[in-house]
């Protein structure tokens, strides 16, 4: 029995990669996956409940601005006393990776490709680390570990899996030996629409997944209704509430199954979460994107340059879709899903974890 580590940060997008990704393998058999991940509010515990191990690493709360030193050292003291045969990590790995010794066993990043170093973007974590630096190095060299110059060196592992469709990436020069492009990842649950969801169509989706806190206005979602050929909005996450009671939105339910919505939709607005923004991608349709940080900036550009997308702050979105077309865009949209219907983005990474035990 091969036993493998999933290491995952809290945010949901993380966490449901990973366990689409733990679903496929477990399929093939012969494997034993353990998940980690920080104590503090992961989505971890909640959904992978019943289905797999989960070590919960304690983090004080007074920590969490920058947990890599603590988090480290729970990590160092599980493998201590538990052996695994490969990691697979799928997190910010600046905030809880950078000073940590891992055991001699292959490692897996789990990723995005605007977020690497061949893409070039200036990130999340490239700006952090211009800013931490100091104290990540001072931790790696009390941990035995060589000093890092850029953020960017914490995505370097045996093998590095790009979660994304191959028609946003056709762009970028060949990969480095140890990329593989397996296509999106992205996990959703099981279940029947509630009724009132089921009657529905040509559905304005809101999913702003666990990282979109970005509030917007009504204004704004009936213009994009208009563009669009919309007939309602529905908001699809927990905090939907607050956008129903403030008349932002039509519908709103906290936890749906979004294939079946996605069949229902003309237009998805996310916050650039890498899940739901690729099954809308994948489902044919645009998507809208009001980024909630720079790295869901980065997804948003990403999407307007391939003709498939629009990037942009709230209130300048209404001014802005006169200059577009949604039929073109809806097109490019569809063009861009048209292979995905024949990749298995969890199945290529499974493939390629069990490749390297």
């Amino acid at each position: 029995m091969r036993k493998i580590a999933f290491i995952c940060g809290p945010a949901l997008g993380h966490v449901s990669r990973l366990l689409s990704i733990a679903e496929s393998l477990s399929r093939e058999g012969g494997t034993k996956i353990t998940f980690i991940t920080p104590d503090h509010g992961s989505h971890a515990f909640p959904l992978l409940k019943g289905k797999y191990d989960v070590i919960g690493v304690p983090v004080a709360k007074a920590a969490l601005s920058l947990p890599a030193g603590e988090f480290g050292a729970g990590l160092e003291q599980h493998f201590a006393s538990h052996g695994y045969d490969a990691i697979v990590q799928d997190l910010c790995p600046l905030r809880w990776m950078s000073a940590v010794r891992l055991p001699d066993c292959p490692r897996v990043v789990v990723t995005n490709f605007f977020l690497t170093a061949r893409f070039g973007a200036d990130t999340v974590q490239t700006d952090w680390f211009r800013t931490i630096r100091g104290q990540v190095n001072d931790w790696r060299r009390q941990r035995g570990l060589s000093a890092i110059q850029s953020a960017f060196e914490l995505y370097e592992a045996d093998r590095v899996l790009l979660a994304d469709p191959p028609g946003l990436i056709c762009g970028m020069a060949e990969l480095p030996s140890a990329y593989r492009l397996c296509g999106p990842c992205a996990w959703t649950p099981d279940g029947d629409l509630p009724a009132s969801v089921s009657e529905l169509d040509r559905l304005l989706l809101v999913t702003l997944g666990s990282t979109g806190k970005r509030m917007f206005s009504a204004g704004v979602m009936e213009a994009l209704k208009e563009w669009a050929g919309c007939g309602a909005s529905l908001f699809a996450g927990g905090n939907g509430g607050d956008y129903l009671r403030k008349g932002i939105v039509d519908h709103a339910h906290p936890w749906l199954p979004l294939e079946p919505v996605l069949a229902r939709s003309r237009l998805v607005v996310t916050q650039g979460g890498a899940g739901s923004t690729y099954m809308a991608l994948a489902a044919g349709l645009p998507v809208i994107v009001l980024p909630g940080h720079r790295n869901h900036e980065i997804m948003g550009e990403v999407l307007q340059a391939a003709g498939c997308g629009l990037c942009g702050d709230p209130s300048d979105m209404a001014a802005e879709l006169s200059r577009y077309s949604f039929d073109e865009m809806s097109a490019k949209a569809r063009e861009i899903a048209r292979p995905l219907a024949e990749i298995d983005g969890p199945g290529r990474a499974a493939d390629e974890i069990v490749d390297l035990l």
